[in-house]
């Protein structure tokens, strides 16, 4: 399906683009937009997550070191500190298919920044070889009531991301995900890209 490409080009760019020699992120709501070629010309509905400083150090701390299966299933993951902003680079496993992500990131950690990316797979994942993505990040504001630090907001659905990775840390040797927690992940993504899983 072509969401879990979706799914995996936007762990491969927001999952390591923070690391411990870049700035935190300001706490609060911030919002993520995601325009992706496997979307079609759709536009994602936007994603909302709650962060404080230390949630946000936690994700990366846990980020830098998992894949998108959860576990340390990447080979390369370097970022590197140009004049505009940071440049990232991985090289991780996602099923069976090896994908090769290049993005690029500008704008002010505390209010709004910008991701772009490239990514190939090889083999192609669900005859997906490319895609590119772009992500436009904005900082809206204080928390609401309803979403605790870690939450993430999707069409509604609200989900704590620290909760699943703690999830995924406590799947079997090798980190392959259960077919219940594939299927989460996919109705996730579904509502994400607001594509039906096409």
């Amino acid at each position: 399906m072509k969401a879990i490409v979706v799914a995996a080009v936007a762990c491969s760019v927001s999952s390591w683009a923070f690391g411990a020699d870049m700035p935190q992120r300001k706490p609060g709501l911030w919002q993520i937009e995601i325009e992706s070629s496997q979307a079609k010309g759709r536009t994602m509905p936007p994603m909302k997550q709650c962060i404080d400083e230390k949630t946000d150090r936690q994700m990366q701390e846990q980020n830098l070191h998992a894949g998108p299966g959860g576990r340390a299933d990447c080979e390369k993951q370097s970022m590197n500190r140009t004049a505009n902003g940071w440049v990232v680079d991985s090289v991780c496993k996602i099923q069976d298919s090896t994908m090769t992500t290049h993005a690029t990131m500008q704008g002010d950690f505390n209010a709004s920044y910008t991701i772009d990316s490239q990514t190939k797979f090889s083999p192609p994942l669900h005859d997906v070889s490319e895609s590119t993505a772009k992500m436009k990040v904005n900082w809206l504001g204080a928390c609401p009531a309803n979403m605790k630090p870690g939450d993430v907001d999707v069409n509604g659905r609200v989900f704590n991301v620290l909760e699943m990775q703690q999830q995924r840390a406590q799947m079997p040797a090798g980190g392959k995900m259960s077919p219940e927690q594939m299927k989460q992940m996919m109705e996730m993504m579904k509502k994400q890209q607001g594509a039906g899983g096409q």
